[in-house]
């Protein structure tokens, strides 16, 4: 499988997960835990949505020079950096990934894991990354508060390699928290050290944040991270479909593509979920033979239980009367006009293909016609199409004709299959103060 889909998709490396590279700092266990999830993928997948942070990466990394960037690492300029955007885009693994990198270009730590190295001093050790959750930051600082214990607190903190604050705008109603996230930020920059923070939107569209929070959290770097385009979910599904030992047709793969506009998590759950609707014949045909699952099996398993059939069929109807230059109405008529008839097949053998419709519904459709008489139109059109060598030139014209349709109509379906219920047309992320449409066309 190759590393990048087109030129514009870049990847930036997830290596967070050592555990030596980021120390979690007395955060409660399920928000430690965090740092050692696997997201499915060991990299970030970006694409045209997510340019700025392929620019931040390349001079990270140091991939383009210094002087030709708006960074500028010696000074400290870029802190704090501001992660925000949508839940399960990547915000705290990048924060991460990017602290541990930077952290250890810094101070030169070594990626050995800790259980392999010598017992380290405490100085070291403190020269070793942080994590910590706003809402664990909170509590552990009013618990300073209460034991008198503030310098201390402080101290963990500050004298780290460099800071993560995870979910920031979970300190939205906490003003003597967010204050003392103003004296850490100060901190950290005066002593040029990185301090990353993540939140759900920009922090100029957090509205309950202090001022002098936000004015620190603006004379730094804010960068969106926004669900994938349709370029790095191609990627992305190709990657963890490999993951998943799942093997798709090219047409399936796009089907697909339209289908999930939805960050990571949400296409490997849905991924997930398809493998699992496998029945055992066919995870044994696929796994014995090879075999590629194509976009029929694909569009069968999104349309099941889908309230959407009936405007899919709809759909189907329309689209090949306009083909063949009937009326939609013609379609369940008696009418034994060979362009009809023509017609009337092609939208029966449609249905089957797409959506999977049984030969008793097709009939009741169509005039309410006996399912034998269905199936006998179907079989006609399916010999058809399943000739390789047409007996003419108007059987090729016609196998071509449907074929267009069917790919049309595929990707007209992704538009009305629901997800959780939602039409993906409807679908949208917030993303700062503004609402950004899901829809990958």
């Amino acid at each position: 499988m190759s590393s990048v889909a087109t030129e514009s998709v870049f990847s930036v490396p997830l290596n967070h997960f050592r555990c030596s590279d980021v120390a979690s700092l007395g955060c409660a266990e399920e928000s430690a835990e965090q740092l050692n999830l696997p997201t499915g993928l060991n990299r970030f997948v970006g694409d045209e949505p997510n340019q700025l942070l392929k620019v931040f990466n390349q001079a990270r990394s140091s991939e383009i020079p210094e002087a030709s960037t708006p960074f500028n690492w010696s000074t400290g300029s870029t802190w704090p950096l501001v992660l925000f955007g949508p839940s399960g885009t990547g915000k705290t693994s990048l924060g991460l990934s990017f602290l541990a990198n930077l952290s250890q270009s810094k101070f030169g730590q070594s990626n050995v894991h800790a259980s392999d190295q010598p017992r380290q001093s405490s100085r070291s050790s403190n020269l070793q990354p942080g994590y910590i959750t706003a809402s664990d930051f909170d509590r552990r600082f009013r618990a300073s508060i209460e034991t008198d214990s503030v310098i201390e607190f402080r101290s963990k903190l500050t004298n780290r390699a460099g800071l993560l604050i995870d979910n920031l705008n979970e300190l939205a109603t906490k003003p003597v928290a967010q204050q003392e996230i103003v004296h850490l930020i100060d901190t950290m920059v005066a002593k040029n050290r990185p301090i990353l923070f993540t939140m759900g939107q920009s922090p100029y569209g957090e509205t309950q944040l202090i001022p002098q929070l936000v004015s620190r959290l603006g004379s730094g770097l804010a960068l969106p991270v926004s669900p994938p385009g349709s370029q790095a979910r191609q990627e992305i599904i190709r990657e963890l479909a490999n993951l998943h030992q799942l093997r798709f047709t090219n047409d399936a793969l796009l089907v697909l593509v339209e289908r999930m506009p939805f960050p990571v998590p949400g296409i490997n759950h849905l991924l997930i979920q398809f493998k699992l609707s496998l029945s055992e014949a066919e995870k044994s045909l696929h796994a014995t033979d090879n075999s590629l699952i194509d976009s029929d099996r694909i569009v069968q398993w999104l349309c099941a239980g889908s309230s959407s059939i009936n405007d899919t069929e709809k759909l189907i109807r329309k689209a090949v009367a306009k083909e063949f230059n009937v009326k939609v109405a013609d379609l369940s008529s008696q009418s034994r006009k060979q362009t009809t008839v023509l017609a009337r097949g092609v939208a029966i053998w449609l249905n089957r293909q797409l959506i999977r419709t049984s030969f008793k519904k097709i009939g009741q459709q169509f005039g309410n016609r006996d399912h034998s008489t269905i199936m006998h139109a179907w079989q006609k059109i399916d010999s058809l199409m399943s000739s390789d060598h047409a007996n003419n030139d108007n059987d090729r014209s016609i196998q071509l004709k449907i074929e267009k349709l069917k790919q049309k109509l595929t990707l007209q379906m992704t538009t009305l299959l629901p997800v959780d219920g939602k039409p993906v047309q409807k679908m949208s992320t917030n993303v700062g103060n503004k609402t950004v449409a899901n829809n990958s066309k």
